[in-house]
């Protein structure tokens, strides 16, 4: 089992995306029995890819790992992750002209009540001062 560490090290991304693609059902995981988060192998190369890649003639010989630079990483995932960006982009404005569209709605709804709170106190005050003298004399 991996620590999310070891897991983030073994595919080349964060810790905090690991545990974000945990948290919303991507990859499964478990807790320990010192409460921390950690990854079946099988299950964090089944989601992502290895990026440490190792050769079998030096594994061999000196059990030896040779790892892929991570520039090399990020040029490969790149377009994948400037896509997502994109797509991320487009929804944070879109959520933010649905917030305005909120705001200018909450703002006529409530001058909208504002004005029907003026009528109806001003009708009510129009109806108390209808009557005779004695009516408003005796304020009924």
């Amino acid at each position: 089992m991996f620590s999310l560490k070891e897991a983030s090290e073994q595919v080349g991304i964060s810790k905090q995306a690991l545990f974000q693609k945990i948290k919303r059902g991507g990859l499964s995981a478990s807790k320990n029995s010192s409460g921390h988060w950690v990854v079946d192998p099988a299950e964090l190369f089944r989601v992502y890819d290895r990026v440490q890649s190792l050769v079998d003639s030096e594994k061999e010989n000196n059990d030896k790992a040779l790892y892929i630079e991570p520039s090399s990483v990020s040029a490969e995932y790149k377009h994948k992750y400037e896509s997502e960006k994109r797509m991320l982009e487009a929804t944070i404005k879109e959520l933010e002209e649905t917030k305005h569209r909120l705001k200018e709605s909450e703002n006529e709804r409530r001058e909208t009540q504002e004005k029907l709170t003026l009528l109806l106190t001003n009708e009510s005050k129009q109806e108390k001062n209808k009557g005779g003298f004695i009516k408003r004399l005796f304020d009924l």
